[in-house]
């Protein structure tokens, strides 16, 4: 219980104003300055940071801590312990299904040639990829093809990547960790899970360094649809206390529509990209979105 106490300091001090975080001038809060420090110790000492990430992960979890932990959780994130509890646990809490979820693919997505979120968040960035296969984001870029680690694909190929639609969606600790298919189908083409750092990937530590989303565990999915034959990826951007993302898909598997494409232990940060350059997105930086709402 003392030990979980100490590990929500950082949770009490830094709550989540995710609107103060995506502006272009946002206030100088305590949690602005934390996160910052925090990501720039985690950058020089990596190995400590993945220790104390899994560390906080099993804190956060383990059996032999409840119910203190997932209390202690629920308060800091003004959630009713009674929700959390009405799903067993914690986990099956972070990874439910949106009420009354049954998703059903109907013509009108195919009328209007329509992009649906797979995930429940808020919109970090949202544009297309600038001409040197860098994204912009809040205050600065990242390297798409770094990102997806398809940086033997750009080799001789100039065009690769460059002016296609992306978006990136950061899911606080309260959103639903889960990631489904938003398209008709599809087949997995591709599935890399990419070693990294456990950094934060709040929208405060992206104002500090974008480089976030290139240096974290992640894990990159790359589609192809079955009605347009276009590639589309989702990537999964670990952070700090995320200790876990996980898939049941393999490389050749058919993928359905609203099936579950993997998912979190704790928020993070989804990163979508499609290769449809006429494409044009509806949302914008700081819209909150949910899952399966229409983003172009």
């Amino acid at each position: 219980h003392g030990a979980f106490s100490l590990s929500s300091i950082f949770v009490k001090c830094c709550p989540m104003d995710v609107q103060n975080m995506v502006s272009s001038e946002p206030r100088k809060t305590p949690c602005y300055y934390m996160t910052q420090c925090y990501n720039m110790l985690g950058d020089k000492f990596p190995f400590i940071l993945v220790f104390w990430s899994k560390f906080l992960a099993w804190l956060l979890t383990t059996k032999y801590l409840r119910p203190y932990n997932e209390q202690i959780w629920a308060k800091n994130q003004n959630v009713d312990y009674k929700v959390v509890r009405s799903y067993g646990d914690l986990l099956t809490y972070f990874t439910r299904d949106p009420n009354g979820f049954d998703p059903k693919w109907d013509t009108k997505y195919e009328e209007s040639k329509a992009f649906l979120s797979p995930v429940q968040g808020t919109v970090v960035a949202v544009g297309h990829v600038n001409k040197d296969r860098t994204a912009n984001v809040l205050n600065g870029k990242f390297n798409l093809d770094v990102m997806l680690k398809e940086e033997n694909a750009a080799i001789g190929n100039v065009d690769f990547l460059a002016l296609y639609p992306f978006c990136v969606i950061f899911l606080s600790p309260t959103d639903i960790h889960n990631v489904y298919f938003p398209f008709k189908s599809g087949v997995l083409l591709d599935l890399q899970y990419i070693a990294g750092k456990y950094l934060l990937t709040n929208p405060y530590a992206i104002q500090y360094s974008s480089k976030v989303y290139e240096k974290n565990f992640r894990v990159s999915f790359k589609f192809k649809l079955h009605d347009s034959g276009q590639i589309v990826w989702l990537c999964m951007v670990s952070a700090n206390l995320v200790g876990v993302i996980e898939s049941q898909l393999k490389i050749g598997d058919t993928v359905a529509f609203g099936q579950k494409v993997g998912n979190f232990l704790l928020g993070s940060t989804v990163v979508i990209v499609s290769e449809n350059r006429r494409m044009k997105w509806k949302i914008q930086k700081g819209d909150i979105v949910n899952i399966m709402d229409q983003l172009n």
